[in-house]
């Protein structure tokens, strides 16, 4: 610290002036998230090889469905009008490669028309990526569709651009009311004008800079990147970068209380307070990191999150300490004692409890945890439109969808089979019918559609295998419903229940089994099979995020588990540490699962929310045990007993872990307003966490466990002489 000192202008310019330069020389990390997508599934899923099959065809034409819901009955004027617009979304040319006209013929009409005759959906194909799919529909909204009609445009395509835009808009929210809400945080917990902006402007270094880096080493070396990684570099970078601030900042105050000099009290503030840091910032860098060797890249994303710990411990270490030096003790002003400074009264009385009456105090933390736990189902939401408001015409034209054609019309589950030479002949066709009607009996499928029932109907007896070879409208079929000159085939199996919901996930599967049992023996067993369709994609989700859950978290305990025990020289802290990190993280989530599922009507927590919620709540929580027991440790190394140790680290340090999770957890709160339902599911189960963890489970828990194994915790290093 000492050569840090007397060299900081150079290191503060040198860092400023790279910081500022990469800034405008990093590619735009939002347009590298949405470039990325929605989804990020290996080529081995189900859905991705059913993807990869119609991709190899040029079969891959995505389709968005013009929805148009009428104030009365359809009738000849309508028809007419509707005539001319499908000729009009013709004549608009490529990308587009079709649009149905729903009132073309009795079998169009009676699949496109809803039985009330006042919703039409017309779908439109579209040979492009998501890119021009949005493109077209925008170009749709403004030139074709009439004024007096009302109509929306959906698919999904257009549901993920829209969540993307969600996720972009609310990230912008989340920096502004993130930098209000920290500075009205510090200015009330400093009561110094000067004090806030320190941790402001280091953070916003270390932001500025973290993220210009992660967007270079995406293009560089193909770093993961989603809508996830930016805000949550800032939630994180701004939440713990001011913990730590607050840290440093509270020591170097008491250094200048007890009479030190400057130049001394930097110097012992990180000789002391610099090393809980350094361990703090240490564990949330390899738990962060840790979730690289996760398998699903929307989750290895947030690894991005490792490069701003290590950049923030950068600026930390040699930023901070010019404005130490700078302000000297005016640092503080107008204030002559800083509320971060003073012992807290609140985990000096619940010392009384943990320290004094340890079985009591673990029993009532138990009491107040436990019983959470039982109402725990772990019921998890694929539903992506619910990431949304349904404000957004896309979320409007699936629900005008799902009330005149039911839910399962909206987004079928499709089978796709792929053959090197031609599956389609005469014997062919019946074992199809078979299939149909094996699929058909599967409780949650409502019908299918292909080559034999266009319209979900069978064809019936008394139309001959050879007038429906022959036919001219069985020549529309099968350019509908084949692909690849006859070597591909299609089936929409449409379901009883929500697409997106985990009932037609168990549905899918039912389906997988039962093609896979009615193909043995039949012209379609040699051939491959795989399942398209939003169904599918969330099925994959199902199975590649819940082992990467148990993977990854296992990995990081692990980690966490090393690192502690060499830092702390024992065996026994880290298991107590973080199982109660583990308690604090079910809770949380048993908590968050009934508000979101029992009071709000939601399907479950969204699939995603578990793994970040999880990693972020054990990654920035570890921090507040380390604040705790590194203070601990100090004490005890000066030869005070475990009980006193741990009483005087518990009033020096309750407010600074108080101050600090309230800070923490109001920017995570921050998330609330981004209108992103995993977000703000995400941010309720963090700010649960932090909150319950700082004011109940670490003082009660952590104290009394301590205390309780006495003899035993420094086992089998021993206390550092």
């Amino acid at each position: 610290m000492r050569t840090i000192l007397k060299l900081r202008w150079p290191i503060s310019i040198v860092l400023l002036t790279v910081t500022i330069s990469l800034f405008f020389l990093a590619p735009n990390l939002s347009e590298q998230a949405e470039e990325a997508g929605t989804f990020q599934l290996s080529d081995q899923m189900s859905s991705q090889v059913a993807a990869h099959i119609l991709d190899e065809a040029g079969a891959d034409d995505q389709t968005i469905i013009l929805v148009i819901s009428l104030a009365s009955e359809l009738d000849d004027p309508m028809r007419t009008q509707l005539t001319t617009i499908i000729t009009d979304i013709g004549n608009l040319g490529a990308p587009i490669t079709s649009a149905l006209n729903p009132v073309a013929n009795e079998q169009l009409e009676k699949q496109l028309v809803s039985t009330d005759l006042r919703t039409i959906m017309i779908p439109i194909t579209i040979d492009g990526s998501d890119e021009d799919v949005n493109a077209v529909a925008q170009e749709i909204r403004e030139t074709i569709i009439p004024e007096d009609i009302t109509a929306y445009i959906t698919g999904s395509a257009i549901i993920n651009n829209d969540v993307n835009m969600s996720a972009q808009a609310g990230l912008k929210r989340t920096e502004v009311i993130t930098v209000v809400l920290i500075f009205a945080l510090l200015l009330a917990v400093f009561r110094s004008i000067v004090t806030p902006f320190i941790p402001l402007v280091a953070v916003g270094i270390a932001y500025l800079l973290s993220q210009s880096l992660v967007a270079f080493f995406i293009d560089w070396f193909g770093f993961p990147v989603s809508n996830y990684t930016q805000i949550f570099l800032v939630s994180i970078l701004f939440g713990l970068g001011t913990d730590y601030c607050i840290l440093l900042l509270s020591r170097y105050k008491e250094e200048l209380s007890a009479g030190h000099a400057i130049k001394e009290s930097i110097i012992n503030t990180y000789r002391t307070a610099g090393r809980t840091l350094f361990i703090s910032g240490l564990a949330v860098f390899i738990g962060f990191l840790a979730i690289g060797l996760a398998d699903f890249p929307i989750f290895k994303s947030a690894v991005g999150v490792a490069v701003g710990i290590a950049v923030l411990l950068l600026v930390l270490f040699t930023v901070l300490p010019l404005f130490m030096m700078l302000f000297k003790d005016k640092l503080f002003w107008p204030s002559k004692k800083a509320a971060s400074h003073s012992e807290s009264k609140l985990w000096i009385w619940m010392s009384k409890l943990s320290i004094n009456r340890p079985t009591m105090s673990i029993f009532v933390v138990v009491l107040i945890t436990v019983p959470l736990l039982f109402t725990y189902n772990n019921s998890l939401s694929f539903n992506t439109v619910d990431e949304i408001s349904s404000d957004y015409e896309s979320v409007q034209g699936l629900h005008a969808v799902e009330a005149s054609f039911g839910k399962g019309n909206s987004l079928p589950v499709q089978i796709i089979m792929k053959s090197d030479a031609p599956i389609i002949d005469t014997p062919v066709i019946p074992h199809i019918e078979l299939l149909n009607t094996a699929i058909e009996q599967i409780e949650g499928v409502d019908s299918i559609r292909s080559l034999t029932r266009p319209t979900g109907e069978p064809l019936g007896p008394e139309v001959p295998v050879e007038a429906m070879l022959g036919s001219e409208q069985f020549a529309q079929v099968l350019a509908q419903y084949t692909f690849s000159e006859g070597t591909g085939m299609t089936m929409d199996v449409i379901l009883t229940n929500d697409p997106y919901s985990p009932e037609a996930i168990e549905t899918l599967q039912l389906i997988k089994n039962e093609v896979a049992r009615t193909v043995e023996n039949t012209p379609f067993e040699s051939i491959e099979i795989a399942f398209g369709g939003i169904t599918s994609i969330n099925s994959d989700l199902a199975d590649i995020s819940s082992n990467d859950f148990k993977k990854t978290a296992t990995i990081m305990l692990v980690s966490l588990f090393v690192i502690l025990a060499f830092l702390f020289r024992s065996l026994i802290m880290p298991v107590y540490m973080l199982g109660s990190l583990l308690l604090t993280y079910f809770t949380s989530i048993a908590i968050a699962e009934f508000i979101f599922e029992n009071l709000l009507g939601y399907d479950g927590i969204t699939w995603a929310v578990p793994f970040f919620a999880f990693i972020l709540l054990v990654a920035l929580g570890v921090d507040y045990s380390i604040f705790l027991l590194d203070r601990f440790r100090e004490e005890a190394n000066r030869g005070l007993s475990v009980r006193d140790a741990m009483r005087l680290s518990m009033s020096k340090m309750g407010t600074v872990i108080i101050t600090a999770a309230i800070i923490l957890a109001g920017t995570f709160a921050a998330m609330m307003p981004s209108g992103v339902l995993s977000l703000m599911q995400i941010a309720t189960i963090v700010l649960i966490g932090l909150l319950t963890y700082g004011l109940i489970i670490l003082p009660l828990l952590i104290p009394a466990i301590s205390v309780s194994i006495e003899r035993f915790i420094w086992w089998p290093f021993g206390k550092k002489k």
